[in-house]
């Protein structure tokens, strides 16, 4: 579930500007690196109450 809402939010979450994604240029390298990570385990870091992402 978490891989198909990152599929879908490739505009939202502009993966080539994060550091250590900047190979990814597009949306088909997008879900081929998504594709890639899926059988991985994911560490999910939470902010605190209050932190939003604005966009």
């Amino acid at each position: 579930m978490v891989i198909r809402l990152l599929r879908y939010s490739y505009a939202r979450v502009m993966p080539g500007m994060l550091p250590g994604l900047g190979h990814i240029h597009d949306e088909r390298q997008w879900r081929r690196y998504l594709q890639a990570q899926y059988g991985r385990y994911w560490n999910f870091q939470e902010g605190q109450n209050g932190d939003f992402i604005r966009g």
